[in-house]
């Protein structure tokens, strides 16, 4: 909402004269403390202007997206196998219920517009499948990286990139996942989540991992780069799986595991496995569109 502008104070005192002496000094005094005070008016009223112009732009950009929507959607009505559709008229598809537009010469057919893009061309936006919800980038060094409350009901699958991550300690360390729950870490979800190791198992939280990695090796600033994927993270009856890819030191690596708990997760931690700090790198979190309710 517009905001009025803030007010600015006239000055109330008498002009300086040169060739008045006696009253110069005063006079002066007086208005220089005005001019101190009108600047930081004038900066106000300029940040006013700004803002209420920065919203009238992006209202006129608002409007213009509902009124093309409202000219997408005008008289819909919605389509039906065999009905004859004029050229140019939209449609309503049963399937997604979404809005197309017959491309063609008027004309019936069984398929579905969602499905017929050699007649009808989709109106309204399909949503992204892959949608990026979060990132960070280290610059300077931290004891772990926190997306606590990130995960909602609105994704099925979450992708974590992970690209450079290094760390400032001596010998062995790698990233591990702790799970949040409530937006709470869940202190026994001790998951590896990129490493080079060798063999197969499970930890204590059940990690079960595999493939042709040699723990142990991952020394000073040897970088973690790959992709961390979590899947079914907000179900409460299907299991919920992790598993990574990626290089560790320039070896290649692959986890999987899975975690027990029926309770939804909220989020992760992401920090390295022998307490030393994550000292660079970015991650960056994405959701994929949920479609299986």
């Amino acid at each position: 909402m517009a905001t009025s502008p803030p007010p600015i104070s006239p000055f109330t005192g008498l002009a300086p004269q040169r060739k008045d002496k006696t009253t110069f000094s005063d006079r002066f005094d007086a208005f220089v403390t005005w001019i101190i005070a009108f600047v930081s008016q004038m900066a106000a009223l300029s940040l006013n202007i700004y803002n209420n112009a920065l919203e009238a732009f992006q209202s006129a950009a608002t409007a213009t997206s509902a009124a093309a929507a409202a000219m997408a959607t005008a008289n819909v009505t919605v389509w039906a196998s065999g009905a004859t559709i004029p050229q140019y008229a939209s449609v309503i598809s049963p399937a997604n219920g979404r809005t197309y537009r017959r491309k063609t010469p008027m004309g019936s057919g069984s398929v579905d517009p969602s499905a017929d893009p050699t007649n009808y061309e989709p109106l309204s936006v399909l949503p992204q499948a892959l949608v990026a919800l979060a990132s960070v980038t280290v610059t300077t060094a931290v004891a772990q990286i926190d997306f606590l409350t990130l995960f909602s009901d609105d994704y099925d699958k979450y992708v974590i990139e992970v690209e450079g991550l290094t760390h400032n300690g001596g010998g062995t360390d790698f990233p591990w996942v702790r799970f949040a729950v409530g937006g709470v870490v869940d202190a026994n979800s001790n998951y590896i989540a990129m490493a080079q190791s060798s063999g197969s198992g499970a930890n204590s939280s059940g990690l079960a991992f595999g493939g042709s990695m040699t723990a142990g090796t991952v020394s000073l600033y040897q970088d973690c780069t790959g992709t961390i994927e979590i899947y079914n993270a907000r179900s409460t009856t299907r299991s919920k799986a992790m598993s990574s890819r990626g290089t560790v030191g320039g070896t290649a690596c692959f986890l999987a595991g899975r975690y027990g708990s029926a309770s939804p997760l909220s989020g992760f931690r992401l920090y390295m496995s022998s307490g030393s700090n994550i000292s660079a790198g970015t991650v960056r979190v994405f959701g994929v569109k949920n479609t299986l309710g």
